[in-house]
């Protein structure tokens, strides 16, 4: 069938017959009921329980999906994005009071992170971070010369802020923050926090990664946005596959100074997801589902909290990210490899200078109602 005829017959088989997976993908977990409703059938079509990435398991937005339905005739998937990427672009400018030009998009903010960690090190200096959080802005860094500087988290499982500002100086290449923490899903304290990036932004340029930003309380109050927009050498990361549930149509954003912006883009692609744009700004302007979303996480987020601490696992609490990072107790690879016998999937490698640590993450009541039948069975033997 020719794609014109597939187009104006069906939608939805445009996708699939054009052999666009990832649009597929997004449409049949996004559907209105997934999202109104609680998912009765496994998380993914293998029958695993998806644990490990953080994603969001019940699906995006359904706005999301009846925009890229409704602009289907005009996406012209064969083509590279156009007016799509600088109306989202506009939207996220407008929504955090900045203007256009200290705006990236990217396929996801890995690439985003990967890049910024390349301007950073240009110079050479010292990147001035913690010695746990989220690693691709930090290994970008030092693999372009950086000098690495990791200050280990305090015994609360926190930033120490005092120890990073006495690293600070004339040989500062960058900072990298992470809030919520990505390894811990701990929220530092928003005024000292907001100090902190004030005093360091005089030295360098300092990153935030709000991955999970959105999900805490008082967003986006708590969000340093508002440094960007005072125009400090500040940059701010987000991303749309936490919250959003997009993670599978790569879709991230920085701000920053226009200069900084400039530079990262000229190291990333300049096209981005056709349909995850679309959706992507479809999904930022449905405040219900957003709210939602929050409410559910904090539910997910408290049951895995009760599993994993009736299981005897020593975790990190006031996690406000989608997961729960513990100790299980063994190596990763084994606990890994229990879980996986009980179609559970965990992280399958864990960090060598931090044995036994891993995480486990929200899923729908049928993945929890799993991981509750599988910790107990891993306890009791």
């Amino acid at each position: 069938m020719d794609a014109r005829n597939i187009l104006t017959s069906n939608r939805r088989e445009l996708f699939i017959g054009a052999g666009l997976t990832a649009a597929a993908g997004l449409l049949s977990a996004c559907s209105r009921e997934a999202v109104s409703a609680e998912m009765s059938a496994p998380a993914a079509q293998d029958g695993l329980a998806r644990l490990d990435l953080r994603e969001n398991p019940w699906g995006c937005s359904p706005e999301a999906v009846e925009a890229v339905l409704a602009h289907a005739d005009a996406l012209h998937l064969n083509r590279y994005a156009g007016d799509e990427k600088q109306a989202l672009i506009s939207h996220i400018a407008t929504q955090n009071g900045l203007t256009d030009d200290q705006i990236v998009l990217g396929n996801g903010s890995k690439p985003i992170l990967s890049a910024m960690g390349a301007v950073l090190a240009r110079k050479g200096g010292d990147l001035v971070t913690a010695d746990r959080t989220y690693k691709v802005l930090y290994e970008s860094a030092e693999a372009f010369g950086a000098n690495l500087v990791q200050i280990p988290l305090n015994a609360e499982h926190d930033w120490d802020f005092a120890t990073m500002a006495d690293k600070l100086g004339p040989q500062t290449c960058g900072v990298y923050l992470c809030n919520p923490n990505g390894s811990t899903g701990r929220l530092a304290d928003h005024e000292t926090l907001k100090a902190f990036v004030i005093q360091a932004s005089e030295f360098a340029p300092v990153v935030v990664d709000e991955a999970y930003i959105d999900m805490t309380p008082d967003y986006p109050n708590n969000s340093m946005v508002s440094l960007v927009a005072e125009g400090r050498n500040v940059v701010v990361s987000r991303t749309l596959s936490k919250k959003h549930g997009l993670a599978g149509q790569r879709l991230g954003y920085a701000m920053g100074p226009p200069e900084l912006v400039e530079l990262t883009h000229k190291l990333l692609t300049n096209h981005v997801n056709r349909a995850g744009l679309v959706a992507g700004l479809a999904s930022l302007q449905d405040t219900g589902f957003q709210s939602e979303m929050v409410t559910r996480f904090d539910a997910g987020r408290a049951r895995l909290v009760r599993l994993i601490d009736a299981a005897g696992f020593d975790y990190v609490p006031g996690t406000m990210h989608n997961g729960v990072s513990f100790n299980a107790g063994m190596e990763v690879e084994e606990f890994h490899k229990l879980m996986m016998a009980e179609n559970i999937l965990t992280p399958a490698k864990g960090d060598p200078r931090f044995p036994g640590m891993t995480g486990l993450c929200v899923g729908t009541e049928p993945d929890m109602d799993r991981l509750e039948t599988a910790l107990k069975k891993i306890v009791a033997a």
